[in-house]
């Protein structure tokens, strides 16, 4: 079975902990705006190269400084529509997740005087980061006709539609629509039933449809097909 031999090579626990929708105590006043902060939480789950970093100079994780954001955004009334995340500006994500875009040293030029000289900070490259990403988010939704990410969630899983709604039409929609959730990989099934030195592949580069059978809950990978090729969205924080 691919599927089963795709989770068991990555690891079940790791599956369970990527699919874990974080739930924090706060209201909201209508489903929409749920999804539409479920949704924004799962855009801003990248950056592992950038842990190291944000321990050492924050002595948060990037869950942390993510969770901060979110959760101050929301008290504050600030709406992640299309139009407010295209027009955000980098210090104002810098602000939003609480981190340093300038560090400053201090040097003693003189006794009792001393001078505090700015450099870019350690963590700006994932402060912008970040601003690309929800910068780059909103002008795509934007361009597809779309006011938030709630709506192509509920504009695709709304019943009524010619196909039944499934968590697959939501996932795609949304990397349809928007390039950061389009972080497909490719899980490679070896052809021989003995593993090989290096196990499954599954890369993180893009792939599309047309390099890879398309392997969905709808259209399961032929047993036939060996080595079996399954394209995916990493976005299981969705949970959907």
């Amino acid at each position: 079975d691919i599927l089963g031999s795709f989770f068991a090579e990555i690891g079940y626990s790791v599956l369970r902990k990527a699919a874990m929708v974080r739930r924090l105590p706060l209201a909201f006043e209508n489903k929409r705006m749920e999804i539409n902060w479920i949704v924004t939480n799962a855009l801003l789950q990248f950056g592992q190269e950038f842990q190291p970093s944000l321990l050492e100079h924050s002595g948060h994780t990037s869950i942390d400084a993510i969770n901060y954001a979110l959760v101050s955004s929301h008290i504050q009334g600030f709406s992640w529509t299309a139009r407010a995340m295209s027009e955000l500006e980098l210090d104002e994500v810098a602000s939003m997740f609480q981190l340093p875009l300038t560090t400053y040293t201090k040097s003693e030029l003189a006794p009792g005087i001393t001078q505090e000289t700015p450099s870019r900070s350690p963590l700006a490259p994932y402060i912008e980061e970040l601003h690309r990403v929800i910068r780059e988010s909103g002008q795509a939704l934007l361009r597809a006709g779309y006011a938030d990410f709630a709506e192509v969630v509920l504009r695709h899983a709304r019943p009524g539609r010619s196909d039944p709604p499934s968590a697959w039409s939501v996932v795609a929609a949304l990397a349809e629509a928007c390039p950061a959730f389009d972080d497909r990989a490719t899980y490679v099934q070896p052809a021989s039933p003995s593993p090989s030195p290096s196990g499954a592949v599954a890369t993180a580069t893009a792939a599309t449809s047309a390099e890879a059978d398309l392997c969905t809950p709808d259209s399961p990978a032929p047993s036939t097909h060996t080595p079996v090729q399954c394209l995916f969205h990493r976005k299981a924080q969705l949970g959907v």
